[in-house]
């Protein structure tokens, strides 16, 4: 009856250990999209720091300067599209229209990876206060599209709506 089994048995064993060599050569996968989802959150982060600190500067580090990025910021009328666009959206549109700004996440940032591609959803409450002196406060949806640039993320679109009171 052994000498029956033993077949069958053999070929279980092979099965087993090629899908454990399966698991193993994924594992390293597993690991760096770990790491590339916690870089997509760092940038996130990254994005509300410069848009709290109101410095152009650091929010250019984010994006990438390519001719298609867009951004949609919740007072926009229109989509900027292209680089020069966008850099003004932030600069003459969000820069120079707040005398103080602080966006904190509340929720999210809800990341996800493909490849060299990665979306990040974040819900973020803003107060600030506007050059004319007017306090103001607001939630808003965020959506960014990152793209890998070497080992650097890199913004490539966001999209802000305030949420109804």
């Amino acid at each position: 009856m052994l000498a029956r089994r033993l077949p069958s048995l053999r070929c279980l064993a092979a099965i087993v250990m090629v899908i454990n060599a399966s698991m193993s050569a994924f594992a390293p996968a597993r690991a760096d999209m770990a790491a590339d989802e916690a870089a997509v959150k760092a940038q996130v982060s990254a994005f509300y720091d410069a848009i709290s600190a109101l410095d152009i500067a650091r929010m250019e580090a984010v994006w990438t300067p390519q001719a298609y990025v867009t951004v949609v910021n919740p007072r926009s009328k229109a989509i900027s599209h292209g680089w020069d666009a966008t850099r003004e959206a932030f600069d003459k549109g969000v820069m120079s229209f707040w005398a103080e700004f602080e966006a904190t996440q509340v929720e999210g940032p809800y990341v996800h990876v493909n490849g060299d591609m990665a979306t990040a959803l974040t819900y973020v409450e803003v107060a600030g206060k506007t050059k004319d002196g007017k306090a103001v406060q607001f939630k808003v949806f965020s959506s960014q599209v990152f793209e890998r640039h070497g080992e650097k993320w890199l913004l490539i679109a966001n999209h802000g709506s305030r949420v109804p009171e």
